[in-house]
């Protein structure tokens, strides 16, 4: 091996174990940041239960929650109409979510309708689906 080859493989593997040190620090600062963000928003995560194909509800934080799962992607909204703030209410003839004060709708599985409703942000860590919520005491101010 000639001097040019031995600094090459040198520097790479400095380069590969400085990443190795550094990396438990970056996850952890990555983590806290992301626990000051949920802090500063009010919000705490939430396990849900296996959420079956199809439509299902959920009651977490003292909130009614709405899940529907087609394959793998999960989408979840919040069981409360954002315009006049009634009970949403599943429709499993015609597969939509509806607000029967205003008369709004909207279907998961095309994803459109009159009803916008207030989306829950979701993550996955391994088989767990975790849902942001609102901290308890923290209710609607409309």
């Amino acid at each position: 091996m000639n001097r040019r080859s031995f600094l090459k493989e040198l520097a790479g593997s400095l380069t590969e174990t400085a990443k190795q040190i550094a990396s438990p620090f970056i996850d952890e600062d990555v983590r806290k940041i992301t626990q000051a963000a949920d802090l500063l928003q009010d919000m705490h995560w939430y396990r849900l239960d296996r959420v079956p194909d199809g439509y299902s509800e959920s009651f977490r934080a003292g909130q009614a929650v709405c899940l529907y799962k087609a394959g793998e992607k999960i989408t979840a909204c919040r069981k409360i109409c954002p315009d006049c703030r009634g009970m949403l209410q599943w429709i499993a003839p015609l597969q939509r979510l509806t607000c029967l004060s205003c008369d709004q709708f909207y279907t998961f599985a095309k994803q459109e309708g009159s009803l916008h409703p207030e989306f829950i942000q979701l993550k996955h860590e391994g088989d767990q689906v975790w849902a942001a919520l609102p901290n308890k005491g923290a209710g609607d101010h409309a």
